[in-house]
């Protein structure tokens, strides 16, 4: 099947048998990946995912900032940066979880986390239809 859209590996996640971040990236480009991303940066070898990145030339779409701040509510809004390319991450999960109308939350979303009901798995998984 293929897909109207580019897929990224969350390398926090996928890959794992490879070991550190940058074997991980390697090992989805291998499998076909173009795009990736990962949680957080501060403990991150970000030379070595910078070398990984140049020579397998994919293109790094996401790090996840700082989790415990908001920057949907107006009131914990950190200032941001102020580009166009940063763009908000929808979190399919929490927002099924959460009960929200699933259709009328990923209207014009750039960037997608996909994963089912309840058990956080890969989509078809579980109870999210």
């Amino acid at each position: 099947m293929s897909a109207g859209y580019e897929l990224s590996s969350c390398i926090e996640w996928q890959f794992t048998e490879c070991g550190e971040l940058d074997a991980r990236l390697r090992a989805a480009s291998d499998a076909g990946f173009t795009l990736a991303e990962f949680h957080l940066w501060r403990d991150k070898p970000v030379d070595a995912l910078a070398e990984a990145l140049a020579d397998t030339g994919m293109r790094l779409t996401s790090i996840c900032v700082d989790p415990r701040k908001s920057i949907v509510d107006p009131n914990e809004r950190p200032v941001m940066v102020d580009s166009p390319n940063l763009h908000l991450l929808f979190d399919v999960w929490h927002s099924a979880a959460m009960g929200e109308d699933l259709v009328d939350a990923l209207d014009g979303r750039i960037h997608v986390q996909v994963a089912d009901l309840d058990d956080r798995h890969e989509p078809g998984a579980g109870s999210l239809n």
